[in-house]
């Protein structure tokens, strides 16, 4: 059982806190205690649930200083806490458990992590898994087998490899998922990354601006666009730069005017610049789709 912390930070908003690229802060040494030091002692589970705000009393004049519930991260919080006390209750048999190993990039030859030997690693964890009562079938009978079947049905495949996936997918012993079930863990993600998913980039930036407008919290936005737009234009294929970078251009310059007016004109111009870069369909930059690539930025 893990220990569990709630977070809360004297120094930043709730705003901030959603909106600002660093989450919790540097410079006051935020990220010192409230991260570094919790994972040096195992603790893991930290969540934030509320900022600083301040208010002016209307007879005294005086700065009172307090907090603001971030009601949706303890509402999140609470259901791990659920959730790890149903695990420690749950027979070993009954767990589902995921081990996660370094791929990237994709490729059987790079499988495992800086001098360690992943491999053997792996495949002492599922003898001791199976010697606690978890449920663990068919392991290969030494670490060459192992790794033999990670390298043929456990690695990423990268669009440079034609032909690789369909030929990973022809093996019986690949588990497929339904779309049904990828559906539904994709709608538990939050709208803004669902968005980002589905349409890329443009469409992120353009919520993310929305998002600032409702919170009335632009203050850095104008920066966080600009660092957008120059990430945007050192992405484009040579091909498609001269088409694409005026309306990246048009698309920044729109979201700007629309931070400082807070107008939904602003925001509506915003949308049809973004359907119009949809419609050249640069890969990577609209979503995960045909072309199954997606930047991040």
């Amino acid at each position: 059982m893990p220990v569990v912390r709630a977070i809360h930070s004297d120094v930043i908003t709730n705003e901030e806190w959603e909106l600002e690229s660093t989450g919790l802060p540097n410079d006051d040494g935020s990220k010192w205690w409230h991260v570094a030091i919790l994972e040096a002692q195992g603790i893991i589970e930290y969540t934030f649930v509320g900022g600083s705000t301040t208010t002016i009393d209307p007879d005294t004049g005086a700065a009172i200083s307090g907090y603001v519930p971030q009601t949706e991260n303890i509402e999140y919080m609470a259901q791990r806490v659920a959730s790890w006390v149903k695990l420690q209750y749950m027979d070993n048999a009954d767990k589902l458990i995921a081990l996660i190993y370094y791929n990237y990039p994709p490729g059987k030859d790079n499988i495992g992590s800086s001098y360690l030997d992943t491999v053997t690693s792996i495949y002492n964890l599922l003898l001791v898994l199976k010697e606690e009562g978890y449920t663990v079938e068919n392991i290969p009978s030494n670490v060459t087998d192992l790794e033999s079947l990670m390298i043929t049905l456990g690695k990423n495949v990268a669009t440079w490899a034609p032909g690789m996936l369909d030929e990973m997918l022809e093996n019986e012993n690949l588990i497929l998922y339904p779309v049904s079930d990828y559906l539904e863990w994709f709608s538990q993600l939050d709208e803004m990354t669902q968005l980002q998913v589905k349409e890329g980039p443009v469409a992120y930036i353009g919520e993310l601006c929305k998002r600032a407008v409702e919170l009335d919290y632009t203050s850095d936005m104008t920066s966080r666009v600009e660092t957008w737009y120059s990430g945007m234009l050192s992405l484009l294929p040579d091909e498609d730069y001269d088409v694409a970078q005026p309306l990246l251009e048009n698309i920044a310059s729109t979201l700007k005017n629309y931070i400082n007016s807070h107008s939904s004109t602003d925001y509506d111009t915003f949308l049809l610049y973004k359907q119009q870069f949809l419609s050249l369909d640069i890969n990577g930059t609209t979503g995960w789709g045909k072309h199954r690539v997606i930047l991040w930025l």
